[in-house]
Order: C-alpha cells, then sequence, then structure tokens
C-alpha cells in the first residue's frame, strides 16, 4: 500500500454562503487505526460554539461520505503521483447509525442526517485501548483536538496507519510533533512515568494559549496528566484545570510536551505533595533532599538507578535561585546554598529517566 501515512481525511463544513474555495469555514477531520479526530474550529466560524459541534469519524464510514487519502512520493511532496485504490465488496458491513456513547460509536455522517439508534449487544466491535484528547484554544483558533492512543503495535517513532499528519494548519494552533513532522492523531506502546510526547505550537500572534483534557477513555482515574514546560522544566498538572500561558507570537517546536505520572495512594504518605509558584511538586522515596540551614548546603542522597543531570532551586514565585549541572554522580551530593531569604523553596532535580521536584525549607 503506498499510501502517505494510512489516514483518511473528511471536510467538516460549518457554515459558508460562498463557491469561493478560499472563503470557505471549515477543517478537516481524520481517522486512522488510532481512531477518529474531529476537525479543528477556527475562532469566529459562523453557527459554531463548542467543540461538540464537530463531528468525529467513527470506524466505519457511511455510503455516500466522501473523504481524501494523501498519495506516497519520493520524499518531495510537489512530485503529483497516481496510485489505485481498490473497493472491494468484501469490505462493506451493514451497520445502523448509531446515536450510542460518542467513543463507541460505528458511524458518522459528516453532513447533517438523522441517526437511528441501536443497542450495545448490536455492535460488533469495543475499542478498550486508552485514549487522550486533548484540546488547544488560542486567539485565532476555537477548539483544536488532538488523540493520543495506547496500542501495543505503535512505537514513539512514525507509525503507518497509526499516526496521521495535520492537515489544514490555522495561524494559532497546536499538533504532536514527530520526527519534525506535524501530527493530528499520534500511538505509542504505553504511558509510563519517564514517557515525553512532545507538543508543538503555533501562535500567529501574542496572547493566551490554552491546552486541556477533551476527554479521556479507557484510562486509569489515578493517571495525572502534566504540559511540561522545558525551557523552565515547570510541569503543570491538566486533570482538572486547563494549563494556561500567554506566548509571544511565533513557533514553538520543543519547549512543550505531555507528560505523565501515576501512582500508589499508599505511598502518598512519603512526602507532601503540592504545588508552590506553578510548580507541581512530585515525590520518590529513592531520591532525598535535605537543606542544612546551619552549613548553607543543599544535600542530595541518589540510590535510584538515574544520573542527576541538572538541578535548580526556585522560589515560592517560580524564580530561578541557583542551578548546579557539575559533579552530580555521587551518591551523596552536596551543594552551597547563598539565600538570605527565608522560606519554602523547590528543589527541581533533572535526571535520565525524569525530572523530581522537592520542596525545602531555608531558615
Amino acid at each position: 500500500n503506498n499510501l502517505k501515512t494510512g489516514a483518511l481525511y473528511f471536510w467538516e463544513q460549518y457554515a459558508s454562503t460562498s463557491h469561493v474555495l478560499a472563503q470557505y469555514q471549515g477543517g478537516y477531520a481524520a481517522m486512522n487505526k488510532s481512531g477518529g479526530v474531529t476537525a479543528s474550529i477556527p475562532s469566529g466560524i459562523a453557527n459554531t460554539t463548542a467543540p461538540s459541534d464537530a463531528k468525529k469519524p467513527k470506524q466505519y464510514i457511511p455510503v455516500a461520505q466522501g473523504f481524501f487519502v494523501q498519495s506516497a512520493d519520493d520524499g518531495n511532496d510537489t512530485v503529483s503521483t497516481t496510485i489505485n485504490i481498490e473497493f472491494k465488496n468484501s469490505q462493506r458491513v451493514f451497520v445502523k447509525e448509531s446515536d450510542m456513547d460518542a467513543e463507541e460509536e460505528v458511524s458518522v455522517f459528516m453532513k447533517s442526517s438523522s441517526s437511528k439508534s441501536t443497542t450495545e449487544e448490536e455492535s460488533s466491535f469495543g475499542d478498550t485501548r486508552e485514549k487522550i484528547r486533548l484540546g488547544f484554544e488560542a486567539p485565532q483558533m476555537g477548539h483544536r483536538q488532538l488523540l493520543l492512543t495506547i496500542d501495543e503495535k505503535a512505537t514513539d517513532s512514525v507509525d503507518w496507519g497509526y499516526d496521521a499528519k495535520i492537515l489544514g494548519m490555522s495561524d494559532d494552533d497546536m499538533y504532536w510533533s514527530i520526527s519534525n513532522e506535524k501530527y493530528v492523531i499520534q500511538a505509542t506502546n504505553n504511558l509510563t512515568d519517564d514517557k515525553e510526547i512532545p507538543l508543538g505550537i503555533v501562535m500567529g500572534e501574542s496572547g493566551l494559549a490554552t491546552i486541556k483534557i477533551d476527554a479521556l477513555k479507557n484510562v486509569d482515574e489515578d493517571v495525572e496528566f502534566f504540559i511540561k514546560d522545558n525551557t523552565t522544566l515547570r510541569f503543570y498538572k491538566i486533570n482538572e484545570e486547563p494549563f494556561e500561558m500567554n506566548l509571544e507570537a511565533g513557533e514553538y517546536v520543543d519547549r512543550f510536551s505531555l507528560t505523565f505520572k501515576s501512582y500508589n495512594k499508599e505511598e502518598e504518605v512519603i512526602e507532601e505533595e503540592g504545588e508552590v509558584g506553578g510548580i507541581e511538586v512530585i515525590s520518590t522515596p529513592y531520591l532525598s533532599v535535605f537543606m542544612d540551614n546551619n552549613a548553607g548546603e543543599l544535600q542530595i542522597k541518589n540510590t535510584t538507578n538515574s544520573k542527576i543531570i541538572e538541578v535548580q532551586l526556585f522560589n515560592s514565585l517560580g524564580q530561578l535561585m541557583g542551578a548546579w549541572n557539575n559533579y552530580l554522580d555521587n551518591t551523596n551530593n552536596v551543594l552551597p546554598v547563598n539565600i538570605n531569604a527565608t522560606g519554602m523553596y523547590i528543589v527541581q532535580l533533572k535526571t535520565t529517566t525524569g525530572v523530581i521536584t522537592k520542596k525545602v525549607l531555608i531558615e
């Protein structure tokens, strides 16, 4: 099969009275083996007020529903390649339109139509994979949804049929960044504490960027989701509250990523967790941080298999007060701290398996 990504794209027409292509108001929904994702909703779209107004493609494509595919070429996107797409009767399935749970619907028309309900027993499939849907909003983007699906067949690299490139970027937009390309659907094989999923953000003009969880499917309730700012090494939990940040105009390719943390609730007593100055405090029993105020030293004991790459010290406002990146390979590390202001501080440790933050009191 020489289709470019193995994805199907569906034009979602929101509102337009013009036959001029440049004046169309809509976007492209996408579907592949990972699932379907709605089309983006640029800001100012008439008669569209919520992400739920956009339709999500399902497993089955109804009769008369049009779609697009991208053909593969020799690596030059300007080269036109002729391909043959074969349709067989064996690909046809009789399935009724469904008004069941959104993730379990078996087909959907991108145009308005009345749907017929069916019972759960009549549905011939059920997707039990973990799915995370992220939403992005900005001054020139009403809503963009990205889909992350956890599938054991997938990898962190590009997987044909499981990762779908974004089609129709807006002036303000967000995408999964894989191998320097922009994707709207991505699959990976697991959710682990040390995994980071890179996100790219484009801001056509300066303004407030918002990232939030649109929906979770088959995800354990104990999994926590964070937006990591790779510039400040701060983590922003988005399970209940969205991430919001004012960004200057430009493209942010390497700055943000989606990270995860799962935990055993019985271990929560190890150290108080919380947030100071916008920095999420994450504890681990195998790496201890102690502030010796008499000696003016920060003492770090590392009994993990990870190496410490950098240590940063922040005050309660999230301001950087000190940083160390040399001579951190020992089990016991002693770092001099020359700070006169007393109060609660955050020690952030960047390791080879992730970032850990700890609270310390300087007196």
